[in-house]
């Protein structure tokens, strides 16, 4: 994993990265922000939809504020109060030049409330404007647990794959989910995509070894096995 954070930290200046899915988007986040700042870049890290506070800035409505920030410190967490302890997206007018702001821009654009596999609603993920490229997450502890106890809206996924509450995710359901719900949308928009399997360490290596096979054969050009932590 520390060469694809670094491959990622070290894209050019202005991208914006979104992270989707589940199990572990914001330890994801951070850590390609840690690798970003040895090569002395600004880095931006924001949401679209909710993040937990922790040392957020929470006071910033003008993108001037956010320059004068990182001018200061090269690394920026900053949101809006949201309440019970999150953030929310920054204002429309931050929003709307991210690129501007930072060289690199990190961005949690889904959520899944801590759970390693989620089924997106017709609204999500929550994208930024000129977003680069997206991080497709899956918690692969999700695998031989009961679909009702591991995914987020597994409601939608009854409804749309006619999988059992109770049944077992298997790789093959993961690796559908996955295609059906991120992969396939976000290709039909013309947006690159990397595929992270989080919580390796959770799971047989044949069982990671198959999830990355299936995903390979419907031709996704990054897949990475890492052992970051859930939300």
């Amino acid at each position: 994993m520390d060469r694809l954070y670094t491959k990622l930290a070290e894209r050019k200046a202005g991208t914006v990265i979104a992270a989707v899915g589940s199990g572990g988007k914001t330890s994801c986040l951070k850590a390609i922000a840690r690798k970003a700042l040895p090569h002395k870049k600004t880095v931006l890290l924001t949401t679209t939809t909710h993040m937990y506070q922790e040392d957020a800035v929470t006071d910033l409505s003008h993108p001037k504020q956010v320059l004068s920030r990182l001018s200061a410190s090269p690394l920026l967490f900053a949101g809006t109060k949201a309440g019970c302890g999150k953030i929310g997206p920054l204002p429309d007018r931050i929003m709307d030049c991210l690129p501007s702001l930072a060289d690199l821009i990190l961005v949690e654009a889904d959520g899944s409330r801590g759970l390693p596999m989620k089924i997106p609603a017709d609204y999500e993920p929550a994208l930024p404007p000129n977003t680069d490229l997206v991080l497709i997450l899956f918690g692969l502890s999700a695998l031989d647990k009961p679909l009702s106890v591991v995914c987020h809206r597994w409601q939608m996924a009854v409804e749309r794959f006619g999988w059992q509450p109770d049944a077992p995710v298997s790789v093959q359901m993961a690796a559908l989910a996955l295609k059906e719900c991120y992969l396939s949308p976000l290709a039909a928009q013309g947006v690159d995509t990397i595929v992270i399997l989080n919580q390796a360490d959770t799971v047989s290596s044949c069982l990671a070894a198959e999830m990355v096979l299936l995903l390979e054969d419907e031709d996704v050009s990054v897949i990475s096995l890492c052992g970051i932590n859930n939300d």
